[in-house]
């Protein structure tokens, strides 16, 4: 297919579109310790049971006074004496109903062995006093269904006495390699040969996308091999991905492999690198066949993968971190209909953030030097030397 030839080929929202009416995919549930959900997506919203404080605690480290002793202004403090006159009150502990205030501990000295306040402090009722549930109530949103549990969400379910919680299953996503070329790690490329590093990066993402990496060892361009090898991956695991073999070379079975019996089938699509991804529903399940180059498998996982596990937990929106940078060279692009994925170098010099776009062309660079990435949308001419960017940090 020419690189212009973009009539028969959809975009990247038309294929994540059609992926997504075409599955519907039943996650299930599972129960998960709280401090290894870090992120989990939760089966349901989550309410603490307790109040936090149970009843009452300092909201500062200081010293726990009456406020009626102080209705006449300052006391003599001189003479107080620790547990009948007042109480050491550290920050979060509760303290002797007797008392109903706090002073904080920057404005009292007990150096002198006697307490000692500085100035006129104020001991109004209630001051530096967190009330029963300040920090947790009772029946709280702790975590709500259809969000990724971030760190914070692991302190808050804790901080609730929440032990364990039901999470969404993690899709199993199969990855396939495929190819009479590749080496696996470890092993020793002769001419001819390359080690295979798309395993080894996928698996990674796959983790990093909320899912349950299934690796396969590599596949040669055997039609039948891999065809048994697809079976073997629809049978256990929710997405299956092949790498390699899915442009029209003499070996690329796979596009017609997957497209058999598919409720949907896309070859092709109007984006690099990754074009020839040929994506498809099979058995009511995703099968991804994405082109086998380095740089043409990582975007591809980045744009549909990442998407149709997002899909699986329910999640919606764009949900990638981004970063802005100032664009430190220019980068002019052919106006074709295609969206185009760059790799950047970024880094900050005198508290300005820059990034630099990396030439595709130097490809034992781009994984060296690369730390962020964009997909420039359909009819971009590319952009200018201080042109602000939104790009991507690499995970």
């Amino acid at each position: 297919m020419s690189q212009l030839d973009s009539a028969s080929c959809m975009t990247i929202d038309e294929i994540m579109s059609r992926m997504r009416s075409n599955w519907m995919p039943d996650a299930g549930e599972e129960s998960a310790d709280v401090a290894c959900a870090l992120g989990r997506v939760p089966a349901r919203d989550v309410c603490s049971e307790i109040d936090i404080p149970v009843q009452r605690g300092a909201e500062c480290d200081g010293i726990a006074v009456r406020s009626s002793d102080f209705a006449g202004g300052m006391p003599d403090t001189s003479r107080w004496v620790c547990g009948e006159d007042y109480a050491m009150a550290d920050m979060g502990d509760d303290f002797d109903d007797r008392f109903d205030a706090v002073i904080p501990i920057e404005e009292a000295d007990l150096s002198g062995g006697a307490l000692a306040l500085s100035g006129n402090v104020s001991a109004a009722p209630g001051r530096c006093v967190e009330p029963k549930g300040g920090t947790v109530r009772k029946g709280m949103l702790m975590a709500g269904h259809g969000q990724r549990l971030l760190s914070v969400d692991i302190a808050n379910l804790t901080t609730a006495g929440i032990r364990r919680i039901d999470v969404l299953r993690r899709p199993r996503v199969a990855f396939i390699p495929t190819g009479k070329e590749l080496v696996a790690p470890g092993g020793h490329p002769s001419r001819g040969q390359v080690i295979d590093c798309n395993s080894a990066m996928t698996a990674s993402l796959l983790g990093a996308f909320g899912a349950e990496a299934v690796m396969f060892p590599i596949m040669r361009d055997v039609k039948s091999d891999l065809e048994g090898v697809l079976n073997s991956a629809m049978d256990s695991c929710d997405i299956i991905l092949i790498n390699g073999g899915a442009s029209k070379g003499t070996e690329d079975f796979c596009p017609k492999l997957i497209a058999r019996d598919a409720s949907f089938f896309s070859h092709y699509v109007k984006a690099r690198p990754g074009r020839p991804i040929a994506a498809a529903i099979k058995n009511g399940k995703p099968v991804v066949n994405i082109p086998g180059p380095a740089f043409s498998t990582f975007f591809p996982l980045q744009w549909c993968v990442r998407g149709l596990i997002e899909h699986w937990f329910g999640l919606r929106g764009d949900l990638r971190p981004k970063i802005t940078a100032q664009a430190k060279n220019g980068l002019r692009l052919d106006c074709l209909p295609l969206e185009y994925g760059l790799f950047f170098q970024v880094w900050t010099e005198g508290g300005q953030t820059y990034a630099a776009a990396l030439d595709e062309r130097i490809r034992g660079e781009l994984f060296m030097k690369a730390n962020a990435y964009a997909i420039l949308p359909i009819g971009s001419r590319g952009f200018q030397p201080g042109d602000v960017l939104d790009l991507h940090p690499i995970e």
